[in-house]
């Protein structure tokens, strides 16, 4: 407000009105500075002691003279009144609504607390996380990154360090092969990559050599900076994780110094600016630099020692002043000298821990609502939900706001509720982190999935259990996509129909036990073994009869081979590899289960046969391809001698006994009209092995 030297008043704003609780209109020019005081007092909002506001009033309205008082009104609110004489006998009276202001100074003690509370936390939920984490700068170039991330970039893991651009990284990956599909066209794939990385949010799949595979998300941070995330989907049982405070780019004044000779090795610029000092001169000083000389003998004791968490300490700053750090620090290795991380908050710059604690819970939830798992924090006390993150509302199926404040039994199911609840009490009884392997457990939608879950247990000041702490891995996908791989793996190397290993996977056997059998001097015997008469079933009744028949004969066959590989190598062709002095029982077998016993398929009664060739190893052949060759022509030779034998090469008829089967192709009851075998045992018609 603006008076005149007879206290009238010539203007005042709306902010004194709403101050005061005064309407407008009943405060105008002109009116006297008494009347003023009457009208507040009565039809505003009274101060709390109106006595003693006039008694100081009239006394620094007779001074004339500039001065600041404070009054507290009745609705609890106080009031700072600066009045200013000025030239012309008039004076200006500026009244600040302070309470907010009082009340900040009161609280500041608490915004502290819950600053380190929310950094402790930070750090928790960064070590827990299971997948490979990286952070940029502005600039693009690598700040922070955990030793999983490393692992999945293996291949330029030795060029990571802190201020490496993130092209030469990418550059790096491609000269060293790290990217398959970059080959021949190395400049446009770097450049779509980083073209990626401009983008705010990207998600993306990329391939790795020794055929791994990740999953790369990439999320830009309000100061341009770059969270990345990286989930090996080759292998994510790898959890271990690395994490290390952010240094240069942090807010947060930060120093490392050697634990032996307390000298600086490196300080940030954050650091420099609390300080006052130059980099060249920090880094020529010790820890003692910045304490009071009399405080030094008791800070060459502690400061050796990693154990400064919060603790509060006076500093020297480069003009002298003194100020009070509370003082954060971990031991690290640090150009292969043992070191020291701290980090010193200057807690007489209230607006600074306003902002540090701001930041902090900021970054806390980038982390936690981009990670790609599911984070749970819990209040020691009562074991309610205090924080849970996007990944966590998925996973329960319903919005943080009905899950905070809940307990786990007003969430899951009874029998999920008590696991969950054993393994709470668990952690809070050995205060140690809890892992629990891959089990099932029925999520409150009903379904049941795979996880593996940490659990961590955060203390309060005093010591006692304040948080527990949550990570949960769904392995559900993973697990469905391991069996999947191991179907697929299997299919490569068996038959599909038969379930028999296939052409490539006998091959394969051949070669292994040709290689150890030439090592130790053995033998072994090769057998082809061709079902008679089989193309004539199909022509009569139909690929699925034969497919069938082919099923009953595999299945035969594998009984009869017993501990011998049996192998299908295409249509009724069928491989076995035994050894040697058991290679006629085994041939014998194998006979008797096709022409001693009827194959009934789809209501038919086939009688078929086999005949099979052998030839042993090395005698006949010391090379896949000269074995199988005689062997496929020993199968001849017991084709030639009337089907339904077993002939050694180079013997001119070795047949085994045919317990007199009859090769007939007969259908139970009767088909008339269809075909019939000839009692020489080939059907009307047929020719050739089959």
């Amino acid at each position: 407000m603006l008076f005149d030297r007879e206290e009238k008043i010539i203007s005042c704003n709306d902010r004194y009105l709403e101050i005061y609780g005064l309407e407008k209109g009943l405060i105008r020019p002109g009116m006297h500075l008494e009347d003023l005081i009457r009208h507040r007092l009565a039809s505003g909002i009274p101060v709390k002691d109106p006595e003693r506001y006039e008694a100081e009033f009239r006394a620094i309205r007779a001074l004339r003279q500039p001065s600041t008082t404070s009054v507290e009104l009745a609705d609890g609110r106080t009031i700072l009144m600066t009045n200013t004489p000025l030239p012309d006998g008039g004076w200006l009276g500026v009244h600040e609504d302070i309470t907010e202001r009082l009340w900040f100074e009161t609280s500041l003690k608490v915004a502290r607390a819950e600053a380190e509370k929310a950094h402790q936390c930070l750090l928790e939920a960064f070590e827990a996380v299971p997948v490979g984490l990286s952070m940029l700068d502005s600039d693009r170039r690598y700040v922070l990154w955990n030793s999983h991330f490393a692992e999945i970039y293996r291949d330029v893991a030795d060029l990571l360090v802190p201020g490496r651009h993130f092209e030469e990284m990418v550059r790096a990956g491609i000269e060293r092969g790290q990217n398959p599909a970059a080959p021949g066209q190395e400049e446009e794939w770097l450049a779509g990559r980083l073209a990626l990385l401009d983008r705010p949010d990207t998600s993306h799949e990329q391939q790795l050599s020794g055929q791994r595979w990740v999953r790369a998300e990439d999320r830009r941070m309000s100061d341009g900076g770059i969270i990345s995330v990286r989930v090996d989907i080759t292998d994510i049982k790898r959890r271990e994780e690395s994490f290390r405070l952010l240094f240069d780019a942090n807010p947060t004044p930060l120093m490392v110094y050697d634990l032996e000779t307390l000298q600086f090795l490196a300080v940030n610029d954050a650091a420099l600016a609390q300080y006052g000092y130059d980099r060249e001169r920090f880094l020529s000083m010790t820890v003692l630099n910045l304490r009071p000389p009399e405080d030094r003998d008791e800070a060459r004791k502690a400061q050796s020692s990693s154990q400064l968490q919060g603790r509060i300490r006076r500093h020297i700053r480069a003009d002298g002043a003194s100020m009070e750090v509370a003082i954060f620090s971990r031991e690290m290795d640090f150009q292969g000298r043992k070191a020291l991380m701290a980090a010193t908050i200057d807690l007489t710059e209230r607006k600074r821990i306003e902002n540090d604690a701001r930041r902090t819970r900021d970054f806390l939830n980038a982390i936690i609502e981009h990670v790609p798992a599911i984070i749970i924090v819990k209040d020691a006390r009562d074991l309610r939900y205090v924080l849970v993150n996007r990944w966590a509302e998925q996973y329960f199926g319903r919005p943080r706001t009905e899950i905070v404040g809940k307990t786990t039994r007003d969430i899951f199911s009874e029998e999920t509720a008590a696991f969950i609840e054993e393994q709470d009490r668990a952690l809070l009884t050995t205060r140690s982190p809890q892992a629990t392997a891959e089990h099932a457990l029925k999520i409150p939608n009903g379904d049941t999935r795979i996880v593996s879950t940490t659990k961590l247990l955060i203390l309060g000041e005093d010591g006692e259990p304040k948080y527990l702490v949550t990570v949960i891995e769904d392995r559900t996908e993973a697990k469905d996509a391991e069996a999947q791989i191991a179907h697929m793996a299997h299919l490569a190397h068996h038959d599909p129909l038969t379930d028999l290993p296939n052409r490539a996977l006998f091959n394969k056997h051949l070669a292994s036990i040709i290689e150890s059998t030439s090592l130790s001097h053995d033998q072994f015997a090769l057998m082809c073994i061709d079902l008679d008469h089989f193309k004539d079933v199909n022509d009569l009744f139909g690929h699925a009869v034969g497919d069938e028949l082919l099923r009953e004969v595999a299945r035969r066959l594998r009984a009869a081979a017993a501990e011998s590989f049996v192998a299908r190598v295409g249509g009724d062709e069928f491989v076995a590899i035994t050894t040697a002095v058991s290679a006629d029982a085994v041939a014998q077998r194998m006979l008797s289960s096709i022409l001693d016993n009827h194959l009934d398929i789809e209501g038919l009664r086939l009688n078929v046969g086999l005949s099979i060739g052998i030839a042993r190893f090395p005698m006949n052949g010391s090379d896949a391809a000269t074995l199988l060759a005689n062997a496929d022509a020993a199968l001849y030779q017991a084709k030639a001698a009337g089907r339904g034998a077993a002939c050694h090469y180079g013997a001119e008829v070795q047949v085994s006994q045919l317990r007199g089967v009859q090769h007939d192709l007969t259908v139970r009851g009767g088909l008339a009209g269809r075909p019939r075998a000839s009692p020489g045992g080939r059907l009307a018609g047929g020719n050739g092995r089959r």
